[in-house]
Parts: C-alpha cells; sequence; structure tokens
C-alpha cells in the first residue's frame, strides 16, 4: 500500500473525514509510502492532518469553503459565496495562517524531542524536522477570484492541487525510511483508519463522488464486469485517451512514442471546452532545485506578531513537563505546563538584537535557564548570531525559584543581515531541551 491512514479520533466533520477519503484515494498509486495522521493532538492542541513521506513532512489545516476565499496573514478570513452571502472563518480564534503556525511549533518539538526515537541516535543530529512545509488546504479547491495572500512560510493550496504539491516538495534535511515514518504514528497513540485503508481504490474521485463516511469495503468496490463478445466497444473519449497515456507513462520508462502520444492528445484536449485535465506527475521525479533564500517577500507583519518600529511582539509560548518514567521532558499546553517559556520580543533596533523572554517555573526544584551562546542560537538562512553574554540580563544564567515567574533578555552586538527575511531562535538545552522559534525581520 503506498498510503497508511492514522486517526488520533475520526473527524467528526463530515467534509474533513471526505477530505481525507479523497486524498488517500490519490495518493495510493504513487510511488514511495506516505502516512497520512488524521485529527490527533500534540502539546494539547488538536491538529487536522499531517502527510509524511521519506524526503518531506506536511503540516496541514484543512479549511471546506464553498465560495470565494479572501485572507492573508493576519486579520479575519471570509467566505464569499456565489449568491453573495458572507461568513467569516474561525470567528474568535486565530485565522488559518495563525492555526497552521501553531500546529507547526508543536509538532516539530514533538519530532525534535523523539529524534532519537525515531531515526535512532547516531542519525538523530543528521535530520531536522523544523524544515517541514506548512499548508492551509482549501476543500475542495480554491475558486477563481479567491484572495489569499500569504507569505513564503505558509502556502495555500486547494484540495484538487495538493497530490501534485505533495509529490513534488521536499523538506531539507528530512531522510526517513518507511519504518521510521511509521513510528511517528505510533509515538503520537494514534491507530490506522482501518476503513479508509480498506477503501483506498488508487484514484483521486471526483469531489462529489466521494464519500463523506468511509463504507465498507464490499460496498466501495464495483462489480467485475460482465465480459460482451462480439460487442464493438465505443471509441474512446479524448479524456480516457490521455489518462490512458498519462498511466503509461508514469508506470513505464517514458520513450519517444508515448511522448508524441501526450502531444496529440493535449492539441486535441486544448481545444475542446471545458476538460479538465489533472497531472499528477511521477513521485521519483527531480525534486526542484532548493534554495537558501525564499524568493517571497515578507509582509509587513511576521508569524503570530506585530513588528512596529523595528520591534517584534512574538510571544510564542512554549511549556513542557517532566515524565518521571521516561525521565525526559514532555512536550505540553500552557495550562499544564511544569515549566513555560515565551519569547516576548524581539528588538532590531540600535545596531543590534534583542531578545526579551520569560521564564515561569511551576515545579518544585528551580530551573535554569543558560544565557550563554551555548545554549541560545540564533541564524537566518545564511549565517549565525552569536549573544554576548557579558550583556544579558540576569548576566550568565536566568535560576527560577518553584513557584516563581522571571525575565531574561539577551543580546547579539550586531545588526541583523540587509536580506535576511527570518531569524531561527533555538534554545538548546536548558531549561528543557531543544526549541525553536522563527521570527519575521522588519523590512
Amino acid at each position: 500500500m503506498a498510503v497508511q491512514v492514522w486517526i488520533g479520533e475520526k473527524p467528526d466533520n463530515p467534509n474533513e473525514r471526505k477530505a481525507i477519503i479523497a486524498l488517500a484515494n490519490g495518493l495510493d498509486r504513487l510511488e514511495g509510502l506516505y502516512v497520512m495522521i488524521a485529527n490527533f493532538s500534540v502539546g494539547g492542541r488538536a491538529i487536522d492532518l499531517v502527510i509524511l513521506k521519506s524526503d518531506a513532512i506536511f503540516i496541514l489545516e484543512l479549511k471546506h469553503c464553498d465560495g470565494k476565499v479572501f485572507g492573508d496573514v493576519n486579520g479575519r478570513w471570509k467566505v464569499v459565496s456565489k449568491s453573495g452571502s458572507t461568513k467569516w472563518l474561525n470567528p474568535g480564534r486565530k485565522n488559518p495562517y495563525g492555526q497552521v503556525m501553531s500546529y507547526f511549533y508543536n509538532f516539530t518539538n514533538f519530532l525534535n524531542d523523539h529524534k532519537a526515537e525515531i531515526v535512532g541516535a547516531q542519525r538523530a543530529q543528521d535530520i531536522d524536522f523544523r524544515s517541514a512545509k506548512r499548508v492551509i488546504v482549501i476543500v475542495p479547491t480554491i475558486e477563481e477570484g479567491s484572495q489569499i495572500e500569504l507569505d513564503w512560510k505558509v502556502q495555500a493550496k486547494g484540495l484538487d492541487e495538493l497530490p501534485t504539491y505533495l509529490v513534488t516538495e521536499r523538506s531539507t534535511g528530512i531522510d526517513l525510511s518507511d519504518e521510521e515514518l511509521l513510528r511517528i504514528p505510533r509515538l503520537l497513540h494514534c491507530e490506522p483508519w482501518r476503513e479508509v485503508n480498506d477503501l483506498i481504490a488508487g484514484v483521486l474521485p471526483e469531489w462529489e463522488a466521494t464519500p463523506s463516511e468511509p463504507p465498507a469495503l464490499q460496498a466501495a468496490l464495483p462489480p467485475p464486469p460482465t465480459p460482451v463478445r462480439n460487442a464493438a466497444a465505443p471509441p474512446p473519449a479524448p479524456l480516457a485517451i490521455w489518462r490512458a497515456a498519462l498511466r503509461r507513462v508514469t508506470t513505464w520508462p517514458a520513450n519517444m512514442v508515448y511522448v508524441f502520444v501526450l502531444l496529440a492528445v493535449l492539441i486535441t484536449l486544448a481545444i475542446i471546452p471545458g476538460v479538465f485535465l489533472e497531472i499528477v506527475p511521477r513521485s521519483n521525479q527531480a525534486a526542484p532545485p532548493q534554495t537558501l533564500q525564499p524568493i517571497p517577500t515578507i509582509p509587513q507583519f511576521g508569524i503570530g506578531e506585530n513588528i512596529s518600529n523595528g520591534i517584534a511582539d512574538v510571544r510564542q509560548q512554549v511549556g513542557r513537563r517532566w515524565d518521571q518514567q521516561t525521565k525526559r521532558w514532555l512536550l505540553t499546553d500552557a495550562e499544564n505546563a511544569e515549566v513555560l517559556v515565551t519569547l516576548e520580543s524581539v528588538d532590531f533596533n540600535n545596531g543590534q538584537i534583542r531578545l526579551a523572554w520569560t521564564v515561569e517555573n511551576r515545579r518544585r526544584v528551580p530551573v535554569r535557564m543558560a544565557l550563554v551562546p551555548e545554549n541560545i542560537a540564533i541564524s537566518d538562512t545564511q549565517m549565525q548570531y552569536r549573544i554576548d553574554p557579558q550583556r544579558s540580563e540576569p548576566r550568565g544564567t536566568l535560576t527560577v525559584a518553584p513557584g516563581e515567574k522571571r525575565s531574561a533578555t539577551v543580546v547579539v552586538p550586531q545588526p541583523v543581515r540587509a536580506n535576511a527575511l527570518t531569524l531561527q531562535i533555538t534554545l538548546l538545552r536548558e531549561p528543557f531541551g531543544e526549541t525553536s522559534w522563527i521570527v519575521n525581520v522588519p523590512q
């Protein structure tokens, strides 16, 4: 099987179930293993869908929209139906961009916590799960006339175009075997969704024909056709010719004969109005070249923070609790955290970079956070920045007594690189192991 579907709990929303079934069908005939993990929780946050393959990880937020979609990095998103009525997405909550970025932090922190269990201790240093892709998926499609303006950190795709994106995209630093892929849903305590795995037939069906409930296997499979002898076969439709030729090319070596066939069919279809083509490339085709510096421009506002007068107001919390059985820190939500670290802000003014933190200790013993380069790493896509421990407040180490909440500041005595778009800020060891934040640079 080229795809396996795992779930924390069965999704309540029928459109979400329908999207998962449709997508699983579309991925099943591709080469290589795809692992779909749906409706699960990590760090106290429920995540719609994650898709894993050997060289990429995709974190997805599913949104069913029956109209044109309007939204950007900040503010509310709306859907305008054909009748002109307007409804808001996620009223009273984060917009889809903020949601998928929150998923990214929680999920990648979980993966980094369990790197040794996923790939083994020897390979753990070679894997970087923070290169996971973040995608807002509009179900069933992004209607013409929609306006979705995002930065390079998050992509917006219609469900109909998602399979091609999943095939062609890669995550830098990800190289996982099938067994390593399957360790991830097990670590999340998810279970195979057997009804969907049994249903998978191998073709992404039309949205209208996709069930919102996974039926039993026998009900899903059509009866075998009864052979008819000496019956003249009807002439194949152009779309059928195209799909047949495409199957040959995607499952056999593409020689020149099939290339000419495809060109001829493309020309035929180009003059027939109303024909819709779905082109799914081979999963083993060469990946597009990776670029170190993201090409799209950064927006005025960043990831969950407002940038004003050169100061990014981040306020991104990471909470962990100590597990006595495994003797390790586990990611959790802020309410249940024993230690809560918040990156409050990043000040880019005065030719330096100034980071403000708060650390809250709910344990019975003190916790420490070393304010030195060996514990706090800062980088953009091309260079490393070194903090000056002599300028940290307090100097050297922040110690937080039980029941206390304290603040700290560290300083990089140099300006951010002129062409940098984001900074990656990582706590390497203290107070609770490796944890990262990504912050936009003011433009």
